[in-house]
């Protein structure tokens, strides 16, 4: 695992910085079909993208030459393999944790994906390019598609069981409140007394 403190070079922060605005833009497109609640509607608009990022990690895996190097040290071209590589797998990564069951089942259809993926995110991993809120998009990608082991309290609420979970929660809280409630005893108004405030109006 890289350093995370460690301190970066003018041409590695800029490139962050790069990264940064088209993560941005990536986020926005998955907001997007987040919001939409039919699943075939939403999977029959996300497929074509998620297998496209496939096919360009497969394609960039047979392009990787360095495994760990400085990105000073890297030539036009490397750096543009690289910057492709991560852009997609973290790309990927919004898909995989907001659109789990969506990108889960699609993934599991298509020969090869499980070797593309655990590759794509196991070397951006390795590299010390990414900053720490992108690292932990690759850390809870890995542990959503189980590429390493969940650790104790794991949980993706964005997932359809944890939906039906809650929604069967919440019917059985509102079962358990009706059930407690006692009846309201509607209270009898007692005559007014002679004399009280009001008897000479």
């Amino acid at each position: 695992m890289p350093e995370l403190d460690a301190e970066i070079s003018a041409g590695l922060a800029v490139y962050r910085k790069v990264l940064r605005s088209k993560r941005v833009e990536q986020q926005k497109s998955i907001l997007m079909l987040h919001e939409i609640s039919d699943l075939k509607k939403q999977a029959k608009l996300a497929t074509p993208a998620i297998k496209k990022i496939l096919e360009i990690l497969s394609h960039q895996r047979t392009q990787v030459r360095l495994n760990d190097t400085d990105f000073e040290s890297l030539s036009l071209t490397e750096k543009e393999v690289v910057s492709t590589i991560l852009e997609n797998v973290l790309f990927l990564g919004d898909f995989v944790l907001r659109l789990p069951d969506t990108t889960g089942k699609l993934l599991k259809k298509t020969p090869g994906s499980s070797e593309i993926v655990h590759w794509a995110v196991a070397y951006a991993s390795s590299l010390n390019y990414l900053d720490q809120s992108d690292l932990r998009i690759l850390d809870l990608m890995a542990q959503e598609l189980q590429l390493i082991p969940r650790r104790e309290g794991y949980l993706n609420i964005y997932t359809e069981a944890y939906k039906k979970q809650q929604e069967e929660a919440q019917k059985q809280a509102a079962k358990e409140a009706a059930k407690n409630k006692k009846p309201d005893k509607k209270k009898k108004k007692k005559p007014l007394m002679s004399g009280q405030f009001g008897d000479e109006l």
